[in-house]
């Protein structure tokens, strides 16, 4: 009985999940490598954060091409792409959207080549005017997507897209300035790091259990 009445429990909560979640449309093809959304809301502004990272020589061949989008511009195994998607309810706009943090040796050289951009084919998508990789002292590599036509309440924009050798690791993104930051969505870093988090885990867990 406990175990029906968790399952119900959860069922519900899924639901629920599901259908605030579906308030607003997808666009980015499915990947099996990694996908997600992260979710805004702010008193002018509330909307969500599409990304998926698509490997394009695993066991489904490039899911990002076979979708029907071609491929990502400049150097790199991984196409990581990103959709900016307002609610109908925003006041303000967006004008710019930034990923922060992108590692050191996660771009190839010249590193503007991995940065680009294709129209999500929907019709309504708002192009931005330029990309280009920046730098901050405070969050390193910035890839910057800059709109002309503004993004506002109701309108999404094309797919943001970066090219990459390096494997996803959790970061974070910005849009205006008076905006926060939030986390996460997937940058590329340099996989060294992974495999040193990786390696202090496993050592955690070995050294947990021999007490």
């Amino acid at each position: 009985m406990k175990i029906f009445k968790l399952f119900t429990v959860l069922l519900i909560a899924m639901l629920v999940s599901q259908q605030a979640s579906g308030a607003i449309t997808e666009f980015l093809p499915g990947s099996s490598h990694y996908e997600g959304h992260s979710y805004f809301n702010s008193s002018t502004l509330s909307g969500r954060i599409d990304f998926a990272v698509y490997d394009t020589d695993g066991a489904n061949g490039d899911e990002f091409s076979n979708a029907g989008f071609g491929t990502a511009e400049g150097q790199g195994r991984y196409i990581y792409a990103y959709q900016v998607i307002l609610e109908s309810e925003s006041t303000d706009i967006i004008d710019h959207f930034e990923i922060l943090g992108i590692g050191e040796e996660a771009l190839q050289e010249p590193l503007n080549d991995n940065i680009s951009f294709t129209d999500d084919q929907t019709g309504e998508g708002i192009s931005p005017e330029m990309c280009y990789i920046g730098f901050s002292e405070t969050y390193g590599q910035l890839g910057i997507w800059e709109f002309n036509d503004d993004i506002e309440g109701g309108q999404h924009s094309w797919f943001l897209l970066l090219r990459s050798d390096q494997d996803w690791k959790p970061g974070a993104y910005t849009f205006n300035e008076a905006q926060d930051i939030q986390p996460p969505v997937p940058n590329p870093e340099p996989a060294t790091l992974a495999l040193f988090a990786l390696g202090g885990g496993l050592a955690w867990l070995k050294e947990r259990k021999r007490k």
